[in-house]
């Protein structure tokens, strides 16, 4: 849903998104679809997630969940990646590193390695941007704390306006089961397959 959330928050601002989804059971493909974002179904998981570890969710070995997003990703470099999974962590953010602009990530978990530019963490923790020390770069922008919630539609009359406005961009959207967004300025974008 946050990854949703922040494409209709960027379509607002002029911008598109494709959404790269893994078709899990519960997947929220079709709600994606039906609020008018493209979606490149990455092929299915050859067993569904349990209750294991996170990076059992992702349906894949990291290496070929990044091989199927960059396979549905084609000759598109967008500015941004936004990834929003907990199964993901530095190894395939590496992989998309060269194919990308910049990698965004929404995580709230603080437990594992990251190779990002952003970082959104929309919780309250008394440790704030002390919980990613040692797991980002030094070079990672952190947003951390509810200020930086990422609202849908319904609750975004209760959201304090920041009163910026956001550069226009395209973005493409992927992940293994919860979305992924990549951006790029509208000018150099391309229609999503």
């Amino acid at each position: 849903m946050r990854c949703l959330n922040l494409a209709r928050a960027l379509r607002d601002k002029g911008a598109s998104s494709c959404f790269f989804c893994r078709p899990h059971e519960g997947n929220l493909i079709s709600l994606v679809e039906q609020n008018a974002f493209p979606v490149v179904a990455l092929p299915a998981p050859a067993t569904d997630r349990g209750p294991g570890a996170y990076k059992d969710w992702v349906g894949a070995s990291p290496e070929q969940d990044a091989r199927d997003s960059l396979d549905a990703l084609g000759e598109r470099k967008p500015d941004w990646l936004v990834a929003d999974h907990y199964g993901l962590d530095a190894q395939w953010e590496r992989s998309m590193r060269p194919h990308v602009g910049r990698i965004m990530l929404i995580d709230d978990l603080a437990d594992r390695l990251h190779e990002c530019d952003l970082l959104l963490d929309q919780n309250l923790h008394a440790e704030g941007a002390r919980r990613y020390a040692g797991l980002v770069s030094n070079l990672c922008r952190l947003l951390i704390g509810p200020h930086f919630a990422i609202l849908g539609p319904s609750t975004r009359p209760l959201a304090s306006p920041r009163g910026r406005g956001a550069a226009k961009s395209r973005g493409y959207s992927s992940t293994s089961g919860a979305p992924t967004c990549a951006m790029q300025p509208a000018s150099r974008s391309t229609p999503c397959r």
